[in-house]
């Protein structure tokens, strides 16, 4: 793995978005060594430094930053007169999906921003993906478990649960003997 500060892993990413190409045999010829995906995919251009897992998923549904408008406002709730005077929400809209999210968890503006970032790249990907991505994937098995069983299912596992007990009774008789 490189570090995001050699020369060669810089001019090798930059060749890359310039060129708009994907990792290949093609893109990197002529460099003596490869630039690590964490530095190609830093290179994204988010105003932010988020996290690398949201990189990758930003790289996977083609995810522009530059289609987000980004505002800062003032909260709203508990916190008296901190959150009334400073500025720590962060609200983003996502032109092209018309996705809007605005996020104040923290005091801080930065820590709200990098996870307004991340969770709009979180149901970004939800949108495009659907049940492929990974919070679909969630709710479709919570959905699953909490689905009545069917008849033939729950007939099955009362004819199992009896065949346990009938092997469970005969123990007990030998165990007395």
């Amino acid at each position: 793995m490189c570090i995001w500060s050699t020369p060669s892993c810089q001019r090798a990413v930059s060749r890359l978005i310039d060129t708009d190409q994907t990792i290949g045999e093609t893109a990197l010829a002529g460099l003596h060594e490869p630039p690590c995906l964490f530095c190609y995919y830093r290179c994204m251009n988010f105003p932010i430094d988020i996290g690398h897992k949201y990189q990758v998923i930003a790289k996977e549904i083609k995810f522009n930053p530059e289609d987000v408008e980004e505002h800062f406002t003032r909260g709203s709730g508990h916190g008296g007169q901190n959150i009334n005077k400073s500025t720590n929400c962060v609200e983003l809209h996502h032109t092209p999906t018309g996705i809007d999210v605005r996020y104040q968890h923290h005091r801080g503006l930065l820590r709200n921003r990098k996870e307004a970032w991340e969770l709009l790249v979180t149901k970004v990907e939800e949108q495009v993906k659907g049940k492929e991505s990974a919070l679909g994937q969630k709710r479709h098995k919570i959905q699953k478990q909490k689905q009545r069983r069917s008849r033939k299912s729950k007939e099955k596992m009362l004819e199992e649960k009896k065949r346990r007990s009938e092997i469970k009774e005969f123990r007990r008789a030998i165990d007395s003997d």
